[in-house]
Order: C-alpha cells, then sequence, then structure tokens
C-alpha cells in the first residue's frame, strides 16, 4: 500500500517538459520529456510521433536526452499545439500530471 501511496505523490509531483530550443536563423525544435510517466498502454511514444509529424506537417522523432531518456523532438514551432494536445490527452484519460512549457535561450558567442 505505500509503495502505491509513493508512487502516487511521485506521479503528482513530476511533470511533463515541453521544450523550445532555438536553431539557427529563427528556426526552433521542441522536445517533449518525460513522457514516460505516462501509461504505456494509453500512450504509445511511436504512434505519438508518427501522429504529430502528419498533424503537423514537420519532422518529428525519437531520441534519447541527456539523462539517457526517450523524448520527442519536433522540427518548427509547435509547443503551444503540442501543449493543447497533451493537455487534451490528459483531461480525457483523467491523469493528473502538470506540464510546463519552458523555452531556452540562444547563445551565439564566437570564441
Amino acid at each position: 500500500e505505500r509503495k502505491l501511496e509513493r508512487d502516487l505523490i511521485n506521479l503528482q509531483n513530476s511533470k511533463i517538459l515541453i521544450k523550445r530550443i532555438p536553431r539557427t536563423k529563427h528556426k526552433y525544435i521542441v522536445a517533449i520529456a518525460n513522457l514516460d510517466l505516462l501509461d504505456p498502454n494509453l500512450f504509445d511514444m511511436k504512434k505519438t510521433c508518427k501522429k504529430f509529424s502528419s498533424k503537423f506537417a514537420t519532422g518529428c522523432s525519437i531520441s534519447k536526452n541527456s539523462e539517457k531518456k526517450d523524448e520527442i523532438v519536433i522540427q518548427g514551432d509547435v509547443a503551444d499545439e503540442v501543449e493543447s494536445y497533451l493537455r487534451e490527452f490528459i483531461d480525457s484519460n483523467g491523469i493528473n500530471i502538470k506540464i510546463e512549457h519552458v523555452t531556452e535561450r540562444f547563445t551565439n558567442k564566437k570564441k
């Protein structure tokens, strides 16, 4: 029982990160991390990646981040649309997970 309660508390404290990362010439990519928090029976990363690529007409792939966890990387600035899609998915399945939107800054320092 305590393990289930602890897992539930960890799930409520955790959040899905949507990172908007700049590239060159005002181009962006969107990385969605911590999707492994969702139930794998309800949420398949490959199907979701395919759905994003067809919905937004952009390239989309699954890659490993620096923490060796899977994340979905989408080409283009579609962070707001992804956030609304994930909110609809979470609300329709009755899951209580927060979504955080993060924008990274581009540093173009020459040495």
